[in-house]
């Protein structure tokens, strides 16, 4: 699997419980805190990106609850919503992939930073106040590629309806700008529609923007909906909530390579497991069967497995089968046996090596074997505001580990949400 571009940085005002986040992404991230402390909240601000990439600003704010439930209910609708968020698109991805190619230049794109308020109006109304991408180039000349390449920026930006650019280059290169500048192309753009949405500029000159927002994924699994028949008419992508579990174990083992990462993958969580298979009904649906090392000959149907058995199948599969630019995973300790823990952070640090990984949990054993510097704290503030901060920058949490307080008994204690 090919690197993905992956989330850098992301700051927030006005969303929800926060009034504002100021936060850097690491590969891999664990989100802790007490009940009402703002995980969930936080985990909303990726779904309403991805939804305004897939349904459009209005509707994702619809799916927010509206404009009403959208904003800080302290902060109210007289502070603009702000978003901004830093995507590094890698060069192993992307060299191959020219945003441009000319006679003169070839020029790619590494990275993009996109920059977004939203204006509450009266009687549920909204404005987009500011809607601009900043999107950072490197070119070069085909022909001498050793020379000295040329670093600068391309912005796009909606206004009143009207697409815009400007090129921003760190070197004077005349010849360069003039071959941006006739490259791209002027164009409308929809009232309360943003540049996100508008396939046209993303998916057109950068693809692998759009995509970004197309791959997150935030999966919150349930057990009894993953056990469940699947129509065998449907999606190879896992759905949010596992509930098509055996469509996807189904393509996975009908694939040599895939059926033997995926096998070892699962004996080394659960060695009594000899195997995974599928069986058809005659509905058209389709189930799996998980056969036992204990059992050789009998194997259990999927509603007679374990809660627990089922998450680490669907965490297995979201993990190293899902082409997922940012994968979130609610609570994924659920039914799991804490000694299994370990390896389930082991398999989580494995994958975020391709991607970014974001989990929300309240499992101390997760907290023992994630590491500080993974660790993530939010907490309501004196105000009531939720807070996210990235614990290795709590200084009482650094001295109670100076003086070997471990990590868990600190969580375990609500010591980590001060």
């Amino acid at each position: 699997m090919k690197n993905l571009p992956y989330l850098e940085y992301l700051q927030v005002q006005n969303f929800k419980s926060f009034k504002e986040i100021d936060l850097k992404l690491n590969r891999f991230n664990v989100i802790i805190g007490a009940n009402a402390s703002g995980k969930s909240n936080f985990v909303q601000i990726f779904n309403f990106l991805k939804d305004i990439r897939k349904h459009g600003l209005d509707n994702s704010i619809s799916l927010q609850g509206g404009i009403e439930y959208l904003p800080n209910f302290k902060l109210g609708q007289e502070q603009n919503l702000i978003l901004e968020l830093k995507i590094v698109l890698q060069d192993d991805l992307l060299m191959r992939r020219p945003f441009q190619r000319g006679k003169d230049f070839l020029v790619f794109y590494t990275g993009a930073t996109w920059k977004f308020e939203l204006q509450f109006g009266k009687r549920s109304g909204f404005k987009i106040i500011r809607d601009v991408w900043e999107v950072d180039i490197v070119a070069y000349k085909p022909d001498k590629p050793d020379e000295q390449k040329t670093k600068g920026r391309i912005e796009i930006m909606a206004k009143d309806g009207k697409l815009y650019h400007e090129i921003h280059l760190l070197q004077d290169n005349p010849a360069l700008r003039n071959n941006l500048d006739k490259f791209w192309f002027r164009d409308q753009i929809p009232s309360k529609k943003t540049i996100l949405e508008y396939r046209t500029i993303l998916d057109y000159f950068f693809p692998q923007l759009g995509n970004f927002f197309d791959d997150i994924m935030v999966y919150d699994f349930d057990p009894k909906l993953a056990k469940s028949t699947a129509q065998q008419i449907g999606k190879f992508e896992l759905n949010n909530d596992g509930s098509n579990l055996a469509i996807i174990i189904k393509d996975i083992i009908s694939k040599s390579d895939d059926r033997r990462k995926f096998s070892n993958l699962l004996t080394d969580m659960l060695p009594f497991v000899k195997s995974v298979s599928t069986e058809n009904v005659a509905d058209k649906s389709i189930f799996f069967t998980l056969t036992e090392n204990y059992f050789k000959k009998h194997s259990l149907p999927s509603s007679l497995i374990s809660d627990g058995t089922i998450n680490i199948i669907a965490l297995i599969i979201a993990l190293y089968f899902q082409n997922n630019s940012l994968t979130i995973i609610e609570e994924p300790e659920r039914n799991i046996h804490p000694s299994l823990m370990s390896k389930v952070i082991e398999m989580m640090n494995e994958a975020s090596l391709q991607r970014r990984i974001l989990i929300t949990t309240h499992n101390p054993e997760i907290v023992r074997y994630t590491g500080l510097e993974n660790l993530f704290t939010v907490s309501r503030n004196s105000e009531g505001y939720s807070e996210i901060i990235h614990s290795s920058d709590q200084k009482e949490i650094k001295t109670f580990l100076e003086n070997d307080v471990e990590l868990e008994e600190l969580f375990v204690q609500n010591i980590l949400g001060i």
